[in-house]
């Protein structure tokens, strides 16, 4: 496989991850856990205030019950990843737990009967993230020399800043391939100008 495939390939499986982590650790799974679990805890008699705390507890013990178990496992699994040869099969392992993690957390129902089951699936889909991402930055060495790998894995948070800068373009231009407002300096960055 070509130097550029392989480079592509790093880059679209570090730009696939990342959902995971905005989706469901801040935006949508998050508060969606939050809300069931209150919901359920005060149909079941307890207080508003009581049962928004346990639900945040219960999210905040699953996180650092995971966090936990990253931490003291990454340091072993990194070693594995800089000695050992051969780091696909340990990222098709990891990409499982996170596939299953993630789909897993579907099964959670509104009326928050099988909360320990939704935090077990999001656990095992967030151990699998952090883990596939160990194995596939121990990658970047063997995909440029020193001087590149900072620019190679630079591209995914290159890339998505392009994509929204588009956007806003879309938006407060009246002629985004031509901006006035919102434009780039090569070598720079970009410039607001407001008038």
């Amino acid at each position: 496989m070509s130097q550029r495939k392989r480079i592509w390939g790093w880059f679209f499986y570090d730009w696939a991850c990342q959902p995971f982590y905005t989706l469901m650790l801040t935006f949508f799974f998050a508060p969606y856990f939050a809300t069931v679990a209150a919901d359920y805890f005060i149909a079941s008699g307890m207080e508003t205030e009581v049962s928004k705390a346990k639900a945040q507890t219960m999210w905040s013990i699953c996180l650092s019950a995971s966090g936990l178990f990253i931490g003291i496992s990454a340091p072993i699994l990194g070693a594995i990843a800089d000695t050992s040869g051969r780091r696909m099969p340990w990222i098709y392992v990891f990409s499982v737990m996170l596939i299953l993690g993630a789909m897993g957390t579907w099964v959670g129902v509104p009326d928050g009967s099988n909360l320990t089951l939704m935090l077990y699936f999001f656990a095992l889909g967030y151990i699998g993230t952090e883990f596939a991402l160990i194995f596939t930055n121990a990658q970047l060495t063997t995909l440029g020399n020193q001087g590149e790998i900072g620019k190679i894995s630079g591209i995914s948070q290159e890339r998505s800043i392009d994509v929204m800068i588009t956007r806003l373009r879309q938006k407060i231009e009246l002629n985004p391939k031509n901006p006035k407002y919102l434009q780039t300096i090569r070598g720079s960055g970009y410039v607001l100008w407001i008038e």
